[in-house]
């Protein structure tokens, strides 16, 4: 879903600042079945790749845009654009989140990601906690390497120790891909966690996942895209490996 979003974004981003029109990514062919949720979207991207064939295409890709404001890009490209054109945009997940923070409501208005308004003492803390496992790989974390999974044992304490600093009833909501021998241990992880309150596994679907993540009061992340964007458009408090961050003196980034 990180990818799919920055790229909606920046495409965003272009027809706002250009005054151009906006198409959207197929959806009906992504293989995790966005288009149910977002809309099929065939006919205008192939219009769009159709008129191609007579109007001039500009690609913006990693070579163009290689700094932290999209905005920006689109601005000084603004004057060196035909009077029609169509604009690809190939830079992918460049410039992390903050490339496309402009777009931080129409993200989250479009994905249907809404913030829960909490009355003081209405309901329980929810811990949201996300274990990515699928495709990626098993390793050391290293700073700044994305893909690689973190260890469960290092999820749990970190979702206990947010626990036991919280006051009243706990909550955990696990969103995991876990599937084959890692159902056994996430399993065995929700165990643990219910000795500390409320424990569920979710097996919703990513969008579902994303929506639910987004709303919790505490985020526990995966080193992933999409825990990233579930931070990114939530009001979460969140905690983050400090094994993944990259040193900048005393500080210390999750992206670059």
């Amino acid at each position: 879903m990180g990818n799919e979003v920055r790229a909606l974004a920046k495409a965003r981003i272009g027809a706002r600042v250009l005054g151009a029109q906006l198409v959207e990514q197929p959806w009906w062919l992504n293989p995790r079945h966005y288009g149910e949720d977002l809309g099929y979207n065939i006919v205008a991207p192939v219009r769009a790749n159709l008129s191609r064939a007579w109007t001039p295409t500009v690609t913006v890709g990693r070579a163009e845009f290689s700094g932290w404001d999209y905005e920006q890009t689109m601005r000084e490209l603004a004057p060196k654009l035909p009077d029609r054109f169509v604009l690809r945009h190939a830079s992918g997940m460049a410039g992390g989140l903050l490339a496309i923070a402009s777009e931080r409501a129409f993200i989250a208005e479009r994905l249907g990601v809404v913030q829960q308004k909490t009355l003081p003492g209405s309901r329980d803390t929810t811990i949201g906690v996300h274990v990515r496992c699928g495709d990626f790989a098993s390793g050391e974390v290293q700073p700044g390497k994305f893909n690689l999974r973190l260890g469960m044992d290092w999820t749990e304490a970190a979702a206990i120790a947010v626990a036991k600093g919280c006051s009243g009833p706990i909550r955990f909501l696990v969103f995991s891909d876990a599937s084959g021998e890692d159902l056994d241990p996430l399993k065995r992880m929700v165990s643990s966690l219910s000795t500390f309150g409320t424990a569920e596994l979710s097996g919703g679907r990513v969008l579902d996942d994303l929506r639910e993540l987004a709303g919790c009061d505490w985020i526990i992340p995966s080193v992933s895209s999409f825990s990233m964007l579930a931070i990114y458009l939530s009001t979460a408090r969140y905690v983050w490996p400090e094994v993944h961050l990259v040193e900048h003196g005393t500080f210390g980034s999750i992206w670059g």
